[in-house]
């Protein structure tokens, strides 16, 4: 255990940042705390569960009762409570069906509207949801504007121009949740201390990667991206999921250009999805994807 200097807080051995107030923990390594426990009064980890969260900067599993992630320092913050706003309704979320055509709508007034597990149906029956997952603000013009509120599985927007990719950036294809990296971001294998090189595979110039996520931290495929333009599609495609009904025959396309990547969607049938990493002002006519459920902002 790694002992706080700042606030004296323990922290597991393989921690970078406090659990406690942040600080970096790299320069206290060296002193590490013995912590004794009282066989009388342990408690078993198996008989109280610890309610868990996920990092919304590296993905990392962080319980509830810490401040920071262990993994990256990012600070959580916990939402507060929204209140549904009053007055007359200044803009209309629309759930869309399988089919394309419209369920239920749901006006919002100036204030907050959450969307999760505890709204109404369809909501409430969508497993993939978080019990708070989104919050949708409308100011007193009727912009809107969403926000993940931690939630697990992510809020996802339908890629209308094609947007520039960041490192990391979580993608949706049909079924398919792929997860796109830049190359020159990754940690490069060093050297060790003592100047035996590190044994690693031949650099192919490949620009980025994409791996197909099925489940926290597991991918089973990677595919890397070598040509300045990438396609993606169920029939046709350097990159092809036949077996997705989902996904078009020409469905998407990853380029690279000037030191940067793209992402573009070439009309497909379901269109292409990414992933928010920040609160975003809305525009009429935008589509999301919250767990299995799309909606559409629509005028009042």
């Amino acid at each position: 255990m790694i002992t706080c200097k700042k606030c004296g807080r323990a922290n597991e051995d393989h921690y970078r940042f406090c659990l406690g107030c942040g600080a970096r923990l790299a320069d206290q390594q060296e002193k590490k705390a013995t912590v004794v426990e009282d066989p009388a009064v342990r408690v078993s980890s198996t008989n109280i569960p610890i309610p868990e969260r996920i990092c919304s900067n590296c993905r990392s599993v962080v319980p509830e009762s810490f401040t920071f992630c262990g993994k990256c320092g990012t600070r959580y913050i916990t939402p507060e409570p929204a209140e549904p706003g009053s007055g007359p309704a200044l803009a209309v979320l629309v759930s869309i069906q399988p089919d394309g055509s419209e369920g239920e709508r749901f006006e919002m007034a100036q204030g907050a509207f959450e969307i999760g597990r505890s709204a109404p149906e369809p909501f409430a029956g969508d497993p993939f949801l978080s019990p708070s997952h989104a919050r949708f603000t409308v100011d007193a013009e009727g912009d809107v504007t969403v926000e993940d509120l931690g939630s697990i599985n992510g809020v996802f927007i339908r890629v209308v121009d094609e947007v520039e990719l960041g490192h990391g950036a979580q993608i949706r294809i049909g079924q398919e949740l792929l997860q796109f990296h830049h190359l020159s971001e990754l940690e490069p294998l060093l050297d060790s201390p003592d100047d035996t090189r590190v044994l690693g595979s031949p650099d192919i110039r490949a620009w980025g990667r994409v791996e197909r996520v099925v489940g926290p931290g597991l991918s089973s495929h990677a595919y890397l991206l070598d040509k300045p333009e990438v396609l993606i599609g169920r029939e046709t495609g350097d990159i092809t999921f036949s077996e997705d009904g989902f996904v078009s025959g020409r469905h998407a396309q990853l380029m690279h250009t000037a030191g940067k990547s793209y992402l573009k969607d070439l009309n497909s049938s379901n269109g292409t999805y990414i992933r928010l990493t920040a609160p975003r002002r809305l525009r009429e006519g935008d589509l999301l994807l919250l767990g299995q459920q799309v909606v559409r902002l629509s005028a009042a």
